[in-house]
């Protein structure tokens, strides 16, 4: 054998010795008998097993192991209770030193400008270090901070109320001449209107009149009556409309209430009772505006 494949003969020496080896330790472990599995004890014993007293001595154990039972927030022994007890002794910790330091700056403060405040203050912090150092936020803010009285403000003024009407032929309780129909929202050929107002306050009212013609180019009477008052106005030959189509404005004046009214008529006359004289669309009553 030459000196060049002596390293390729003990390579292939050397695998074959660990092939060997390999199997026989395989063959020992196949042939090794399995240790033998002890078979769990019966969680459900035969009460015949137990001694006398036994049972009952085992059921505290028992139910201990099934839990504690629960515990309110409120008792002392609660979690949030001890994590509390431990959050107080931080603060403690915390702010003790510096209320010492707090007080040792206003006890030389105190000397050399002796006043009540200082005094004041001095006892306050005594106080917070005598129960324990932990500050109640909400009285500190409320003693440092007194609720201050809202100021008594003048009463306002009375002010009119702003009240509008828009009386409709529809709301009327008669139409003259009657229609043949209902009256429409639209508007209705009268000679008179009569509505019942329910309730307006005291004030000054403009009345608006909201019209077509009946006959165009001809003059109109037109009355208002309410609350004892009267206004009067002519409908001249220029201010009528072509045709009952067309509507217009008319400003019939200002009655002043001194007091309150309620359940009145208020009756609108064009013309005569017995013919129609304008088509009304609406009547507005509103808050006289100032000049």
């Amino acid at each position: 054998m030459s000196i060049a494949r002596l390293p390729l003969t003990l390579l292939g020496i050397g695998f074959g010795l660990g092939l060997a080896l390999g199997i026989s330790a395989a063959g020992r472990v196949q042939g090794q008998t399995p240790a033998p599995v002890t078979p769990p004890a019966s969680v459900s014993a035969p009460a015949a097993v137990l001694a006398p007293g036994t049972a009952t001595a085992a059921a505290p154990a028992i139910a201990g192991t099934m839990g504690s039972p629960a515990v309110d927030a409120s008792s002392p022994d609660s979690r949030l209770r001890q994590l509390e007890a431990i959050y107080q002794q931080q603060l403690r910790a915390r702010h003790i030193p510096l209320l010492g330091k707090h007080l040792t700056e206003l006890q030389l403060a105190a000397r050399s400008a002796p006043g009540p405040a200082w005094q004041q203050e001095i006892l306050r912090v005594q106080s917070v270090i005598s129960a324990g150092g932990v500050v109640n936020l909400t009285a500190a803010a409320r003693e440092l901070n007194p609720a201050v009285p809202a100021p008594v403000l003048p009463p306002m003024p009375d002010r009119p109320r702003r009240v509008t009407l828009m009386l409709t032929p529809s709301l009327a309780q008669t139409i003259d001449p009657k229609p043949e129909s209902s009256a429409s929202p639209v508007g209705a050929a009268i000679g008179q209107l009569t509505w019942r107002i329910e309730s307006l306050p005291a004030g000054e009212y403009d009345l608006v009149l909201h019209y077509a013609s009946v006959v165009a180019d001809t003059e109109v009477p037109v009355s208002i009556e309410f609350a004892g008052q009267k206004l009067t106005q002519i409908l001249e030959a220029g201010q009528t409309t072509q045709d009952g189509k067309n509507f217009r404005l008319l400003r019939l004046g200002q009655i002043k209430l001194d007091t309150d009214v309620s359940g009145v008529p208020l009756v609108l006359t064009a013309g005569t009772v017995t013919t129609p004289a304008l088509i009304v669309r609406n009547l507005v009553i509103g808050r006289a505006r100032k000049p």
